[in-house]
């Protein structure tokens, strides 16, 4: 059996500007990187059109121990609609280099079902993530910077929310014909119902504790949530900083972070369990993009690398990278 990236170099690549073209787009209005790759502007988003199509989510809660599943479905249905005549595009999260180099060894699709070219994309893609670590990493030299030179000045603080960050912790291949029957199911479930309007989990202004809950109650299934000590603190803190009518933080979303291998907050209790608890270990603020985390259970927000990471197998050979999956 061929490994992904002997299938992605088999496959030869379309210029990204023809992709443009196909897809309506004025080759012209891109922004290239390279021959294959290029970032589209906001401004080309048309409304009109966007109401007249059709947005298809796939998602999932507990995936395999690998994390694989969403993407490669994702990718594979987006071929199978096009394959039956349908124009569609897929809409994927960006790898993150921890990925790459920990356990999976590459986040862009497998087999015939990949997004190219997938060592780029891997690795690089358009650098907005080593440009986001670079800033990122700016402001904590500046901010220790000044605490080091205001040393002296008779006051110090006793925690730093932020710290230095490090990530690590369109071409279409034929991969079509193997999701033509799902593509048509998914085009038949929607001709069958009308389009019903996004029904959220909880208000934008609901209060963190009713944020958390609902989710953990209506999405997990749980039938309490605990916090621990520091996330009580934690929560009060927040509270005291920002009140509502700052309307700072008051409209943030909440984000779970929890094992995937479980509903509960316990990677061991598979199934469906009833009556469990999830306690939330601690309460993370990010500013920056604007939402709250909740830690659930022994959960690393960036999982360490295991013991035999794939970085060991990543080389280079003739040329040639090897050991992305």
């Amino acid at each position: 059996m061929k490994t992904d990236i002997q299938i992605a170099r088999e496959t030869e690549l379309k210029p990204i500007g023809d992709i443009a073209s196909e897809l309506g787009i004025d080759p012209e209005k891109i922004e290239p990187y390279g021959r294959y790759m290029a970032k589209v502007p906001i401004q080309l988003i048309d409304e009109e059109k966007v109401k007249q199509s059709r947005l298809i989510l796939v998602t999932a809660i507990s995936p395999t121990k690998a994390g694989i599943g969403k993407t490669t479905v994702s990718i594979g249905l987006t071929l199978g609609l096009n394959k039956i005549g349908k124009k569609a595009v897929v809409a994927l999260r960006e790898p993150s280099l921890g990925p790459c180099f920990g356990m999976k060894g590459g986040a862009a699709g497998g087999g015939y079902a990949q997004v190219l070219p997938m060592e780029k994309i891997n690795l690089h893609f358009t650098g907005d993530f080593h440009a986001v670590t670079s800033a990122h990493n700016t402001i904590s030299a500046l901010l220790d910077n000044y605490l080091y030179q205001h040393r002296k000045d008779g006051f110090s603080l006793r925690e730093i929310f932020w710290k230095r960050v490090l990530d690590v912790n369109e071409a279409f291949l034929k991969g079509g014909e193997g999701a033509v029957e799902l593509a048509q199911t998914v085009v038949d479930t929607i001709d069958k119902q009308q389009p019903l309007p996004i029904r959220f989990t909880y208000k934008e202004a609901d209060c963190l504790e009713d944020k958390i809950e609902k989710v953990c109650k209506g999405i997990y299934g749980a039938s309490a949530v605990e916090y621990s000590k520091t996330a009580k603190k934690k929560l009060e803190s927040l509270r005291a900083t920002f009140t509502d009518e700052d309307g700072v933080i008051a409209h943030y979303p909440v984000c779970i972070a929890k094992t995937q291998f479980s509903f509960t907050a316990d990677s061991t209790r598979y199934g469906s369990p009833e009556g469990f608890a999830i306690r939330i270990r601690d309460i993370i603020l990010n500013c920056g993009s604007e939402m709250i985390v909740a830690i659930a259970g022994d959960m690393l927000r960036m999982p360490g690398l295991p013991k035999s990471p794939q970085a060991e197998r990543i080389t280079i050979v003739d040329g040639e990278i090897e050991g992305l999956s």
